[in-house]
């Protein structure tokens, strides 16, 4: 897990910060874990904020997992129909890719006027282990996961 502090709305810096320390990982990588929306930092801004599932973070999350050869996980703003997801993306080395759009929404914080919650959960393999990736405040609802 990768676990730091972010350049706010800095999508340039946060993944020059990212780069930096993926680089630094020595140690043969099976799964990198980055922080909810960490390109951005928690925003409540989507308008200005969100990519396409073709922009500068998923060519970046493909070039990463392919340098690393492993999985590569965080969630990002995208824009789909018209509408914002705080979307996890699971990246392959092969650059193959599964999404988890947050299902749980942050009341306290309006993130359920901003964003739009998702309707499917994921779950993904990786070296024999079955992995339900959730976003933050999906945890406080267990049910969701278990059933």
């Amino acid at each position: 897990m990768v676990q730091t502090s972010l350049h706010w709305e800095g999508v340039q810096e946060n993944l020059e910060l990212f780069s930096a320390k993926i680089a630094a990982i020595k140690e043969p990588t099976d799964l990198i874990l980055l922080p909810e929306m960490f390109s951005t930092g928690f925003s409540m801004q989507p308008g200005k904020l969100a990519e396409k599932m073709d922009g500068k973070t998923m060519v970046w999350l493909k070039e990463q997992a392919k340098k690393k050869n492993c999985v590569i996980a965080g969630s990002i703003i995208i824009e789909e129909g018209g509408k914002y997801f705080n979307r996890l993306v699971w990246m392959r080395p092969d650059g193959s890719y599964e999404c988890y759009n947050k299902r749980h929404l942050f009341r306290y914080g309006n993130e359920h006027e901003h964003y739009a919650p998702g309707k499917k959960r994921l779950i993904v393999e990786l070296k024999g282990w079955k992995i339900c990736p959730m976003i933050c405040y999906d945890l406080r609802f267990p049910v969701w996961s278990r059933n």
